[in-house]
């Protein structure tokens, strides 16, 4: 019996979720902080290794609600595992909307909406900083929700 009621309540719960979606608009993305850190000049990646992380954090406001997504990607390199690069960027993206973000949308917007709005700005940001380090551009994954 429980199974079931888990089962219908996510079916509420994305019925609720595509209700929210449908009425929500994008109003403005825009790059708030960026810091950039070339730890090695003399580093050239031939054996490198990237990791990237995110934070994702949002508030409610008159017009709907806003994000700051948080990114980092550091650069190892491969054989002496020391950091040779870190990038760290912040993103704010507007959204307006009738219905106030909470945890539960949260959740899934992020995963899916939130990267879909922001991941080409990390990508295209940190290719650009990587070859301005005179490396090869780091080209970082397609995002898959």
């Amino acid at each position: 019996m429980k199974k079931k009621e888990t089962e219908k309540q996510k079916r509420i719960d994305w019925e609720k979720y595509r209700r929210f979606v449908e009425q929500v608009d994008i109003d403005n993305i825009r790059l708030i902080s960026a810091n950039i850190k070339l730890l090695d000049e003399k580093y050239f990646p031939a054996e490198a290794e990237a990791k990237t992380g995110y934070k994702a954090e949002f508030e409610n406001n008159e017009d709907g609600f806003y994000y700051i997504h948080h990114f980092h990607l550091f650069i190892k390199d491969r054989p002496s595992k020391e950091n040779k690069a870190k990038i760290f960027l912040a993103i704010r993206v507007d959204y307006s909307s009738k219905i106030a973000m909470n945890e539960e949308l949260n959740e899934i917007f992020t995963k899916r909406n939130l990267f879909i709005n922001t991941w080409p700005y990390f990508r295209e940001f940190a290719n650009s900083i990587t070859s301005r380090f005179g490396w090869p551009p780091y080209i970082a994954a397609v995002y898959q929700a």
